[in-house]
């Protein structure tokens, strides 16, 4: 009897330790580049996780004090809640499985790596990311499977890193120059993806996320990182990771990224007679680019051809801005406008990835308003950090002003030319809300509408062209977003006039649709909802199509 009884817990013990499965280590590193004791723990701590890289898998988190670091302001949001979540109220800090080990010196050790990595976990992990044609956006698919018995309250966390982040000159002042695995988005955010619902042994799930490139300084270096932590103890279970995969053309082959409408800012919508579009163009070819000649036209206009040349030719995978100069406008219409930009040749040669030669970039005409306008500029809190110009097509300052005074509104009138577009620009110094400007025409309405919701340049255009072809009927004003800023999702209240179908679209700033969706309407109001959660900060347009009525909103996501 005793035999068999040792035999069967001898079984019991085997199955339990093939149920489990090896562990790779999550390290969380808080630092900064102003931080003058992180530039003596960072070179310390640093070979000791490279010599590890195969046990490891590393997130390093810019923190916003004690001074300068622009790698913060890529997305303090995500930042600031891993702060939170910790506790982090210094730094250099550091979090080896999610567990506090002392300062960095003391928990980055190798027999702290080892000993850590020698724990058996109830999870495997791996990442999958695939990336679209023109190198913008990835789609990453992390499976899970549980193999031991379910503990605590399981959280999936997805990062996207930079493995490693190099400067000619330190941004900081500490003097650190190169920084390595820094975080640039958590998806859909920091707060993670509940997996308790893997509670039986043998339990799978792959769960798909969605990454559109920003704030990225290299392509090259980029990482996905994933790992799962409880959140009743925040120690952290398994952790995987996997490189971007970037694909080598044996020869000649330019991609064009993405773009924007005109070079002198963000903004999709445009006005007067010719544009100079930017676009963001990486070589994914064995060979040096040092040509390439575009075609490119508007509206299915007249075709203009643009050559660069350069006597520092792009590598593999180097990204380089351009702008193509002086593209015809034939003629704007208030929906459907499109910039198309193609390769023809590389190096004098056919470019041999044709699936991303070819970049169209949406944009709208901008308001018109009449010869006799008044601008109005007002300041929510802070006027002494608002300064404000207007220039027209020629470079031609027709105003110029600030910082301003008071919060009360100011109201100067302007004596504009026909057939001009004009650029209207406000510098916001203060890090929130702070400014709206307005635009009215002769009967005093209120043709375009600003606003300044966090620090920095905003340039928006306004023309006294009419070159515009009325094919849609406007209804912004029957649609109204909430919440905007939007961080989860974004309420539509609709007022319909008859009961049918709404299309909804949200764009980013090179045209590209995000998010499609119909939905059923009824007479009257309506509200409907549409989910940004797996989104990536910054600006957005949202467009509602019904029938031949039309409606198109700004939407920014934090």
């Amino acid at each position: 009897m005793k035999r068999i009884f040792t035999f069967f817990s001898i079984l019991v013990l085997i199955l339990e330790i093939q149920a489990q499965s090896p562990k790779k280590v999550v390290i969380e590193h808080f630092t900064q580049a102003s931080c003058p004791p992180c530039a003596g723990t960072n070179p310390i701590i640093h070979p000791i996780m490279e010599r590890n890289a195969d046990k490891i898998v590393r997130v390093t988190h810019q923190v916003s004090w004690p001074g300068e670091d622009p790698m913060n302001k890529d997305n303090s949001t995500d930042v600031a809640g891993r702060v939170s979540y910790y506790g982090i109220n210094g730094v250099p800090s550091s979090r080896v499985g999610g567990n506090n080990l002392g300062s960095p010196l003391d928990a980055i050790t190798d027999d702290n790596i080892n000993s850590a990595a020698a724990e058996q976990t109830n999870y495997e992990l791996t990442v999958n990311p695939v990336l679209n044609p023109n190198l913008n956006e990835v789609e990453i698919n992390v499976s899970i499977k549980l193999t031991g018995p379910l503990q605590g309250n399981p959280v999936l966390r997805v990062a996207i890193n930079e493995k490693i982040i190099s400067w000619d000159s330190p941004p900081g002042t500490n003097g650190e120059r190169e920084f390595h695995h820094v975080m640039k988005k958590y998806l859909p955010n920091t707060a993670g993806t509940n997996i308790k619902d893997l509670a039986t042994v043998g339990d799978t799930k792959t769960i798909k996320f969605n990454y559109t490139y920003k704030n990225i300084y290299d392509i090259s270096t980029m990482e996905v990182v994933a790992f799962i932590q409880d959140e009743s103890t925040k120690a952290i279970a398994q952790g995987a990771s996997a490189d971007f995969p970037y694909v080598k053309t044996s020869g000649v082959d330019g991609v064009i990224r993405f773009g924007s409408p005109t070079s002198a800012s963000s903004t999709l919508k445009l006005c007067g007679t010719k544009t100079s579009p930017l676009i963001n163009i990486t070589n994914t070819g064995s060979e040096a680019i040092s040509s390439i000649k575009f075609n490119s036209k508007i509206n299915n206009g007249a075709v203009s051809e643009f050559v660069y040349n350069t006597n520092s030719p792009l590598k593999y995978l180097e990204t380089r801005q351009l702008v193509i100069d002086n593209i015809g406008i034939p003629f704007v219409q208030n929906v459907g406008n499109n910039i198309e930009i193609k390769i023809i040749e590389v190096n004098g040669k056919p470019d041999l990835g044709t699936a991303n030669n070819t970049l169209n970039i949406k944009f709208d005409p901008s308001p018109i308003t009449t010869l006799n306008s008044i601008f109005e500029i007002k300041s929510n809190s802070k006027p002494e950090l608002v300064t404000y110009s207007i220039i027209d097509d020629l470079g031609k300052e027709i105003l110029r002003g600030g910082p301003l005074t008071s919060n009360t509104a100011v109201r100067i009138p302007l004596t504009l030319e026909k057939d001009r577009c004009y650029a209207i620009e406000t510098v916001n110094d203060y890090n929130a809300f702070n400014v709206t400007t307005k635009i009215f025409n002769d009967q005093n309405v209120a043709i375009y509408t600003g606003r300044a919701l966090v620090q920095g340049r905003i340039l928006d255009y306004v023309s006294t062209s009419n070159i515009v072809l009325s094919t849609f009927e406007d209804i912004s004003s029957k649609l109204e977003l909430s919440p905007n800023p939007a961080h989860s999702h974004i309420d539509l209240r609709y007022n319909a006039n008859s009961a049918g179908e709404v299309n909804v679209k949200l764009m980013n700033e090179a045209g590209v649709s995000l998010i499609a969706k119909t939905f059923k309407t009824s007479t009257g109001d309506n509200l409907l909802k549409i989910n940004v959660d797996h989104i990536a900060p910054g600006f957005y347009l949202l467009e509602m199509n019904e029938n031949s009525k039309r409606a198109v909103k700004k939407v920014i996501i934090e």
